[in-house]
């Protein structure tokens, strides 16, 4: 699995190697979860067939953008459901490792988990630490910390925000050969009452996307690569759902050596597509001093303040709505036959998400 307690660790890696990566850029639609799983199937086919890559990642939400909408809570999976089977069925297709996110139900709740499927059929998981904006009203936060002992030696798994959290390089720095994983980052509404007040948080918003993975690679001390989603897209607006909220995913797919040199980019406006390019996986060398701040990159006040308000509506909404049974995978987890075996993705402590360690107000 994809804990340092893992006790049938793979044989060593040799001290260093080579690894072609390609990374995918998707523009999933929301409401549309089975169309979007073949369109990743046909682009992450299509990257294999060209680069003969080693390794194949695929953003986080593949089945619907992680936007707020009344339809997400209906692209959550069981955990080994449809998007699960995809990672595994293309690993093994094309003998390399492929990793993706998707909203799956894992020890009793619905989460983010990224996953990382090897050829064998070994399938590493990563539950998100923390719920990003309004997916705090449709998932909890994981426990697990994201290192994963795979065939290419030690690797790390993030999602989402948590690559611009200081806590996520912490618990991976000196410790992983390769940090690997998706978002789905977007800027706040591109017109409306919404866009004029968060006006100048929109360039920040691109610069935080293009420079994050290299700052993370050289406070790990190892590459970095990542998958964005991309494309206009319209959610609605959190406490305001008659509200439209048009917005632009931010793309900024990369993969950038372990000094943080961009050696592969799409930007949003390349679109749909991959790249791909060759990294040195070797023992993790840090250079950059981690900051002693919450986010890795310093984030306008009014947004911080607007993910920190967002959070906590969100987690006592998802309380309210889970004790009404309001959540369609609760339906159905009820009718799951018995007597029923749970396998390793429903075998994670349960959490209090109310106690998940959030940014401060200072």
């Amino acid at each position: 699995m994809n804990s340092r307690r893992d006790i049938s660790p793979p044989p060593p890696p040799p001290r260093q190697q080579r690894l072609r990566i390609a990374v995918v850029q998707l523009a999933p639609r929301l409401g549309e979860p089975d169309a979007n799983l073949r369109r990743a199937r046909e682009l992450a086919t299509a990257a294999t067939v060209e680069h003969q890559p080693d390794v194949v990642l695929l953003p986080e939400a593949i089945p619907t953008p992680a936007l707020y909408d009344p339809s997400l809570p209906y692209a959550t999976y069981p955990c080994d459901g449809a998007p699960y089977q995809l990672m595994r069925d293309l690993a093994r297709e094309h003998g390399c490792m492929v990793g993706g996110g998707y909203f799956g139900v894992s020890a009793g709740d619905a989460k983010a988990l990224y996953i990382m499927a090897e050829p064998d059929g070994a399938v590493h998981v990563h539950r998100k630490d923390q719920p990003d904006w309004w997916e705090a009203q449709y998932l909890r936060g994981g426990s697990s910390d994201g290192f994963c002992l795979t065939s290419v030696g030690p690797i790390g798994l993030a999602a989402g925000l948590e690559w611009a959290r200081t806590r996520t390089v912490r618990r991976l720095a000196g410790d992983v050969r390769l940090v690997a994983g998706g978002a789905c980052w977007f800027s706040f509404a591109e017109r409306g009452p919404i866009r004029a007040a968060f006006a100048h948080a929109g360039d920040r918003d691109f610069h935080v996307a293009r420079h994050i993975p290299a700052r993370v690679a050289r406070a790990v001390g190892a590459p970095v690569a990542i998958a964005h989603q991309v494309g206009d897209a319209t959610g609605r607006a959190p406490l305001l759902p008659s509200a439209p909220w048009p917005t632009r995913r931010l793309g900024e797919s990369q993969i950038v050596d372990r000094d943080g040199h961009v050696l592969a980019h799409m930007s949003a406006a390349d679109g749909e597509g991959y790249v791909c390019a060759e990294i040195l996986v070797a023992e993790p060398t840090p250079v950059d001093p981690v900051p002693m701040s919450f986010w890795l990159s310093p984030l306008p006040v009014s947004v911080r303040s607007a993910n920190a308000l967002l959070g906590l509506h969100g987690r006592r909404r998802f309380a309210r709505n889970k004790r009404a049974g309001g959540f369609p995978w609760q339906s159905w987890q009820r009718r799951r036959l018995l007597p029923y075996h749970p396998g390793p993705l429903d075998l994670e402590p349960a959490i209090d998400d109310e106690a998940t360690a959030v940014e401060s107000s200072s």
